[in-house]
């Protein structure tokens, strides 16, 4: 009931506002900035791209405006037009010209008092510094988390295939997630309430996409969703109280007892924020909050997403499993023309990018790793986007590559690795694997994976 509210008004406002900015545009002095092709005006579509922002499949829209305008369009979301680009040499010149803009990327579960400011500078670069330099710099301190974690996905593999009856079949997404929400929750508190702390953030994965609502107009969202409103809520008012004892646990610990790998926790409570006036100040409890949570989200989810998208192909491609599992055991042998607008925003197709069948062979059809072993189209690919063109971005690219590349990739070799060396993944007869898409935090794969599973006799 509350999504077809939702639609009639926003409807009813993009009329509105379409008839005002169109007026506007006739009334300025001038000739308006030619921004890259798109649907004109605000039309009806708007709102149901919203709605499709948080709800449904946004990726089936951007590839059908992609085939009418080409790989820059411009889709006018509310408040400001949004420039989309799946050029792959436009895209690094973008993240080289656009890297000091600030990103648009609101962490609903905090107040706008709680949260620091993301634009690049001197606030930025502390952060990011710490960040990079005291955790992810750093991450051989956790190889013992990481074996640990692993032994019990292992162990978690073994004891769902003896759950089962129809055979040895196996949902591994939530001991995915589980592994590696463990590593992430030590990794970011140290030893502490690792299963409290995973039952809430898998909660709030399993509903950011309904939240994300509340990033558009949120004074009427707010409203119409208002049950929506309340659990996001409860959700930071319990992350907070979960979170904030735990922080202070790692003020409070003797330096001299414990456990000494210094925690992300840690490194925040160190930290001081530079302020306009020269001086400095530490963060407060609910910007640690704040940190914490986007720490052990963005180290989760889409890692997680990766790995069983690898899985399900490795199900379906048995031999290249093969060779993976020997080599494990062998030892690891604005823009042309274009105008982008001061408050307009640029967003990288980088699922199209990867796809380009100009840079890879067969891209969308072919299962082959070895594209990126010596001889391969990939064998020189930078991940970064920094010293070479840009073939592919999973990461992002230039100033702004996501600080945890290490981690992620140290975690879906380390867990892929681990889970092809003790198993055999096959099909599971007369079940075939379903490669459909579904949105969520990431491209996720729409049916969890089931496999049957065989011990290795190694």
């Amino acid at each position: 009931m509350e999504d077809w509210v939702y639609y009639s008004l926003s409807i009813t406002l993009c009329l509105a506002l379409s008839y005002h900015v169109s007026s506007g545009h006739r009334a300025a002095a001038g000739k308006p900035p030619s921004l890259p092709p798109g649907p004109s005006g605000l039309s009806l579509l708007v709102p149901f791209l919203f709605m499709g922002w948080t709800s449904t499949g946004m990726e089936l829209i951007f590839r059908a405006a992609r085939s009418w305008y080409g790989p820059v369009f411009t889709l006018n979301l509310l408040p400001h037009p949004v420039v989309f680009i799946a050029d792959r040499c436009m895209a690094r010149r973008g993240v080289r010209r656009q890297a000091a803009a600030r990103p648009r990327h609101p962490d609903l579960l905090q107040r706008p008092a709680h949260r620091l400011v993301r634009r690049y500078g001197p606030v930025w670069r502390a952060l990011r510094r710490n960040l990079a330099g005291k955790v992810l710099h750093l991450l051989r301190r956790h190889a013992a988390v990481r074996r640990d974690a692993v032994t019990s996905l292992v162990a978690g593999v073994r004891r769902k295939m003896t759950m089962v009856d129809d055979g040895a079949v196996v949902v591994v997404e939530g001991l995915l997630h589980e592994a590696l929400l463990r590593v992430m929750i030590r990794m970011c508190f140290g030893d502490g309430a690792v299963a409290s702390v995973a039952a809430l953030q898998r909660e709030l994965l399993t509903s950011v996409i309904a939240f994300q609502v509340f990033g558009v107009v949120p004074a009427v969202t707010r409203l119409l969703y208002r049950r929506r409103w309340k659990r996001m809520l409860a959700i930071r008012r319990r992350q907070k109280e979960l979170f904030i004892p735990l922080i202070r646990a790692r003020r409070r610990r003797d330096a001299g007892a414990g456990e000494m790998v210094e925690c992300y926790a840690d490194s925040l409570l160190g930290l001081r924020i530079p302020g306009e006036d020269g001086g400095g100040r530490s963060l407060t409890e609910r910007e640690m909050v704040s940190l914490c949570n986007e720490f052990l989200s963005s180290g989760t989810d889409s890692t997680v997403a990766v790995m069983q998208w690898a899985m399900a192909n490795l199900v379906t491609r048995p031999e290249i499993q093969a060779k993976l599992r020997a080599e494990i055991l062998d030892g690891g042998a604005a823009f042309d023309g274009f105008a982008v607008p001061r408050h307009g925003h640029l967003y990288f197709a980088v699922g199209d990018m990867a796809m380009d069948e100009a840079v890879w062979a067969a891209p969308a059809t072919e299962f082959r790793p070895e594209r990126f072993l010596p001889g391969g189209e990939g064998e020189d690919v930078d991940l970064t986007g920094t010293n070479k063109e840009i073939k592919m971005m999973p990461f992002g690219a230039g100033r702004r590559v996501c600080p945890a590349i290490d981690a992620a990739l140290l975690h879906l070799q380390y867990f892929l690795a681990n889970l092809v060396r003790e198993f055999q993944w096959t099909e599971v007869p007369g079940e075939a694997v379903d490669f459909a898409e579904r949105q969520d935090m990431s491209v996720v794969m729409r049916r969890p994976l089931r496999a049957k599973v065989v011990p290795c006799s190694l």
